[in-house]
């Protein structure tokens, strides 16, 4: 399985070309449209077999996560819809997590991340995945996927109590959960040689916030792409990540 996920920064009916360059099976794109509320994407949709499967979540029809699958149908896990009374009204609508869509592709769980400030200043970005590996851990095993944007490395651990990127980190450890990039590279978290996101496009503010997360048995490669230009314009303020996982049910 191959997976590609990127923050795209918005149109990505515009934008999706790109991925044409790269044997894919699955995309995980946040900052995406709304492919059914879009008609512009609906045409795109209509002459593009690669974009045929496809979820979206998003509270702005302009601005979500959405996974697309070019090789499998996927459905969206609802055993993940879980909610808790001890977090600040989470389930109410004002406070609900974002964002996050698990889904059930080709027999694995893939959970695409879009990590978001939410509602709740003091659990924003990091705090909002490690709200959600509380309320799911009994779901998640070996055998899931995380991939997005997490918004977060070890750099800013001391702007969150235990909800940092390192509590969250080692979270993910505990379920047989590393990252991918950190296990080929062997940079250590906070020190990443490559950046996967360049504040304002500015290459003297660049950060490494968009991870894959899997069972260490599943990785053939990985590899962190640069900027994608299109008519010598960036397309976005973040790279891509592409990698080729060995998965078999």
């Amino acid at each position: 399985m191959k997976i590609i996920t990127w923050n795209c920064n918005g149109a990505f009916r515009k934008k999706y070309d790109f991925l044409n360059n790269f044997d894919w099976d699955i995309a995980v794109i946040q900052e995406c449209e709304n492919p059914a509320e879009n008609k512009e994407f609906q045409k795109t949709l209509e002459r593009c077999d690669s974009l045929k499967y496809f979820q979206w979540i998003g509270k702005n029809k302009n601005k979500g996560l959405a996974v697309f699958s070019r090789s499998f149908s996927i459905e969206i896990d609802k055993r993940f819809s879980k909610v808790s009374s001890e977090f600040c009204n989470y389930g109410d609508s004002s406070h609900e997590l974002r964002y996050f869509l698990p889904l059930k592709i080709n027999g694995f769980i893939i959970i695409g991340c879009w990590c978001h400030t939410g509602d709740d200043y003091i659990f924003r970005y990091i705090g909002q995945l490690w709200k959600y590996l509380l309320l799911n851990s009994e779901l998640i095993d070996s055998n899931t996927i995380f991939v997005g944007d997490f918004n977060a490395n070890k750099i800013w651990d001391y702007e969150h109590a235990w909800w940092s990127f390192s509590t969250v980190n080692k979270m993910l450890n505990q379920k047989g959960l590393y990252s991918y990039y950190h296990l080929a590279t062997k940079d250590d978290f906070g020190k990443e040689k490559q950046p996967t996101f360049f504040l304002h496009r500015d290459k003297e503010k660049s950060y490494h916030i968009d991870y894959v997360y899997g069972n260490p048995d599943f990785l053939k490669e990985i590899t962190i792409l640069k900027i994608p230009k299109n008519d010598k314009q960036e397309l976005s303020d973040h790279v891509p990540i592409y990698c080729e996982l060995n998965m078999q049910n």
